[in-house]
């Protein structure tokens, strides 16, 4: 059982909503835009034997390897029935997976993360602490993120797991930061195309300020550091 047999059903609407977007906006202005989950619909080929065959694949997944395939079969038989024996197993198989999921990333993107670069991927070069003279760092706490410009603490941002159930465990970690979507992913490399190969162990925390924008998008890069 693939993920295909899950479709969107919101595509229709979103791109009309992109159509009412101001051209401010779609050029990646600052805008208030928070973040949509979606709504996904098994098709209407997806059956009893379907269910059952993702309820045995999902339980011979590894948690470690495959949290994402994992996750997103236990969904599909909730999707289809809840109710059932089967059903009420694979939602509390699935909330569990969302609960260790949530622990773990909120603990990876703790601590003080400091700004190599910032821009738009394939556009410019961008912008990085030596072309502006400037430095900027963010510390991530529970449930706030404090800016920090050139030492000064700026501003504190609250913020909260934002991830749509159909994706739990993809990698993509999406939060409300104020009034704005973001999505994060921790690599062991930076957004920046231009940038020298890292020092190994080195881990970037990358952002895709993507809120209201379809191209030439923002994205900014920090560097953990010890």
């Amino acid at each position: 059982m693939s993920r295909s047999k899950i479709i969107p059903s919101f595509f229709a609407l979103t791109s009309l909503f992109w159509m009412l977007v101001t051209p401010g906006t779609m050029l990646g202005q600052s805008a208030s835009w928070p973040c949509i989950n979606g709504h996904f619909l098994l098709s209407e080929g997806y059956s009893a034997k379907d269910a059952k065959t993702d309820f045995q694949r999902a339980h011979s997944l590894s948690e470690a390897d495959s949290l994402y395939e994992k996750a997103g079969l236990f969904y599909h038989v909730v999707l289809f029935d809840s109710t059932s024996h089967m059903g009420r197993v694979a939602k509390a198989e699935w909330l569990r997976l969302k609960e260790t999921y949530l622990s773990k990333i909120s603990e990876t993107i703790l601590g003080e993360w400091h700004w190599v670069w910032a821009g738009t991927i394939g556009y410019i070069p961008g912008e990085t602490p030596k072309s502006c003279g400037c430095t900027k760092k963010m510390v991530i706490s529970k449930d706030s993120i404090v800016i920090y410009n050139n030492g000064i603490p700026e501003k504190a941002i609250p913020y909260q797991f934002s991830i749509p159930d159909y994706s739990l465990g993809n990698g993509s970690i999406r939060i409300q930061a104020g009034d704005q979507c973001w999505n994060l992913s921790i690599a062991k490399g930076s957004y920046d195309p231009f940038a020298p190969n890292p020092a190994p162990g080195s881990v970037f925390l990358n952002i895709n300020l993507f809120s209201g924008c379809v191209c030439g998008c923002r994205t900014e890069s920090y560097e953990r550091r010890q």
